[in-house]
Parts: structure tokens; C-alpha cells; sequence
């Protein structure tokens, strides 16, 4: 084909790292495009065909429509992390089922784009999230952009009243005030579901989860609570299996929900997966002189999608 030999500024800073050995490593496909003097341009018009770069394994991929926001990336002072909203249906990182397409490649490209992290450069470090959200669960995922900041991040994450986690969602029923749960988990890894015990078992993982309404509405014949949760500890679906658990389900969950509220959504609502969205992360405590002191005290929101906003209102109205 004829390629054009307009730039494209990704494909730019990852070429001008790459010596001419390497050329072949990451464009096998491609030598037939090649010539004698390696045409820098017609290498990157690649491009514009649809292909990017997977940095890590140095392979071409066909990049994943780039639906995540950027929420907060700070300004020239800021180097040290990224938050980006996942949209629904995208992994925050690759598992066995995918491999390229996820928010942690595409938020890469993003930072190569704009000049704050060159592979060739820091050869041993990719920027990574220090939370996780489900793939049909939408919201913030913070990233750290260099080793150091990364390192206080998944410490914060991990340990209590660094930084505070909270989800909106639609329950289930009507939550009569707020809820403290605490209980313990169990995963079946092969089914990939969860399981509630009580904590004093023996066995399990310990999960802390509040539930607070903020208001009740009604459709459909029952009732239904939005409602702000803020998880203490980050196990596998706990707000989902907290939440039924205690007997408030989330709506349009199909593994711990509701079949007679979700084949409601489903016909009335257009929804078929559950309705939850990681909206705020409140940094009430920093590591003190970390990298990370400046953000204690910061918080960082995200709005409702479109589709939550859509389903709240004929639920709640403008409550």
C-alpha cells in the first residue's frame, strides 16, 4: 500500500528510541514496508492504518478505542500520578482473556503521548494502577507514573485511612439508615464468585464495607436505595457480595443479585450488568515527606455516566 507520511506523535516517541535492530523485532509484519534507509515516515504511518504499540512485549496491536478519561493528570508540577475514569467493559490490567486491550496500555500510550514516561528510558518500570475496578465496574483508577510513587500508592491503597474509596450504586430494597459490614470472604477461583462468612470463621478474608443512603425511590413494584459506599478493605466483588449479602443486592448484578429486580432493568432500563461506579477517592493521609505528602487533604471526583444519570433519574427523579 501507499502509506502517507503524516506523523502520528505516539508511534514518533516510540521509534526515536529504538535503534535499527530492534526495527525488526517490533515490525516483523512489516519488513516488505522497510527500505534500504529504514523511511522513518513510512515506518510511521504505520499508525494510521490502526495499529499502536504494545511497549512491553515490542509488538504492533490494534489499538482499543481510547473510551477512559483522564481526570486528573496535575500540570507541569505533576509527575508522580495519573487518574483516569475506566469506562464499562474495559479491564483495568490484561488477564488470560486479555492481553493488550485494557486501561493500564492505553493510559501508557497516553503518558508516552504527552512526554511524561519513555520506555527506552526507564527500562525498568512501566506506570501501573494501584487499584482495580471489575471490568463492568466504571470509575477512578489511580496510576503512579514512576517507581517511587507507586510504591507509596499501593501502600496507601492497601492500609487503612490513607486513602478513602468511594462507589455510587443503586441497591436493591430500602435501605433503612447507614450500614457498617463486617464479615469475611471466601473466592472460588474457578467459578469466579464470592462467598460471605462470618467473621469470626477461621478461614477467609476480612472485608469492611459502609453503605449510606442518600435516597429511596420506587419502580417496578419495589423499592430501590441510591446509595454512597465506601469500602474500607478491597476484596474481590465485595461491595456486590456485601451488599446482598446484608439483603440489598446491587441492581443489574447477575451474580449475588436480584433475577426478578434485574430482569426489570433489563426490559425497562436497558441495563444488564450491575449498576456501580467508583466516583471519589478522598487522600486523607500521606506517607509524611513521601512523594505523595502534597495530595493529603486533596479529593478527586468523577461524575455519574451517562447511563447511571439516565437510570437515577427515572428511578429517583432529581432527588
Amino acid at each position: 500500500e501507499d502509506f502517507l507520511y503524516e506523523d502520528n506523535q505516539r508511534f514518533k516517541n516510540f521509534m526515536e528510541n529504538l535503534n535499527v535492530s530492534d526495527f525488526i523485532k517490533v515490525l516483523p509484519r512489516f519488513t516488505q514496508y522497510i527500505t534500504t534507509d529504514l523511511d522513518l515516515g513510512r515506518i510511521a504511518s504505520l499508525a494510521q492504518f490502526g495499529f499502536s504499540v504494545d511497549y512491553n512485549n515490542m509488538s504492533l496491536i490494534k489499538p482499543a478505542v481510547h473510551g477512559y478519561n483522564v481526570i486528573y493528570d496535575g500540570n507541569t508540577y505533576e509527575t508522580n500520578i495519573l487518574v483516569a475514569e475506566k469506562p464499562f467493559g474495559l479491564l483495568t490490567h490484561g488477564d488470560h482473556t486479555e492481553k493488550k486491550n485494557h486501561l493500564a496500555n492505553q493510559v501508557i500510550d497516553y503518558l508516552i503521548e504527552q512526554g511524561s514516561y519513555s520506555p527506552r528510558v526507564d527500562r525498568t518500570f512501566s506506570p501501573a494502577p494501584a487499584n482495580r475496578l471489575d471490568r463492568n465496574t466504571t470509575g477512578l483508577v489511580v496510576f503512579g507514573k514512576n517507581a517511587r510513587a507507586l510504591q507509596e500508592l499501593n501502600h496507601m491503597i492497601r492500609e487503612k485511612n490513607f486513602v478513602n474509596k468511594y462507589y455510587m450504586t443503586v441497591a436493591c430494597g430500602k435501605i433503612p439508615g447507614p450500614l457498617e459490614l463486617k464479615d469475611k470472604m471466601t473466592k472460588d477461583g474457578s467459578r469466579n464468585i464470592v462467598s460471605v462468612i462470618d467473621a469470626d470463621s477461621e478461614e477467609g478474608k476480612m472485608m469492611e464495607t459502609i453503605a449510606r443512603p442518600l435516597a429511596y425511590g420506587q419502580a417496578g413494584g419495589r423499592w430501590y436505595t441510591l446509595t454512597e459506599v465506601k469500602i474500607i478493605t478491597g476484596r474481590t466483588h465485595q461491595i456486590r457480595a456485601h451488599l446482598a449479602k446484608a439483603g440489598f443486592p446491587v441492581l443489574g448484578d447477575a451474580k449475588y443479585g436480584s433475577d426478578s429486580a434485574n430482569r426489570w432493568a433489563s426490559e425497562k432500563l436497558g441495563l444488564n450488568t450491575q449498576l456501580l461506579h467508583a466516583y471519589k477517592l478522598e487522600f486523607e493521609k500521606c506517607e509524611e515527606e513521601g512523594t505523595l505528602a502534597y495530595l493529603q487533604g486533596r479529593t478527586i471526583e468523577a461524575q455519574l455516566p451517562e447511563n447511571f444519570r439516565r437510570i437515577k433519574e427515572k428511578i429517583f427523579g432529581n432527588n
